[in-house]
């Protein structure tokens, strides 16, 4: 699971804070975009799920809320993703960062099966 939380936590911070730190080369990877304030909002967004991953990895604290913002954020990602490929909105580029997010989908339910997630104390 660690390794999981620890991966999932730098990838987010890394794409969540490219745009937002250098767009030009991002936007030269991934293809110019029309609403950058928009990019930058989305890009906060996921850098803060990055963050809260990374302090689970500190903590060692894997709760079913956490288990459900892990697998959840990679789910709309990579359904986002397909979506706005599929609609010729964005590049096609973005079918890679589709497959990451599933196979990091895949990573949490593997765990959540495996018994890993703690259940809350009530």
């Amino acid at each position: 699971m660690s390794v999981l939380l620890l991966g999932q936590s730098l990838f987010y911070l890394i794409t969540g804070l490219w745009p937002i730190l250098h767009y030009p080369s991002f936007a030269k990877i991934t293809g110019p975009k029309t609403d950058v304030w928009l990019l930058c909002i989305v890009g906060w967004f996921i850098t803060i799920i990055g963050v809260v991953l990374l302090a689970a990895y500190f903590l060692n604290e894997v709760s079913t809320s956490l288990f459900i913002l892990g697998a959840g954020a990679p789910l709309m990602l990579a359904g986002a993703d397909i979506y706005y490929v599929s609609k010729k909105v964005i590049s096609k580029v973005y079918l890679y960062d589709a497959v990451v997010e599933i196979v990091i989908v895949d990573a949490w339910l593997v765990m959540g099966f495996a018994g890993k997630v703690t259940s809350p104390l009530h």
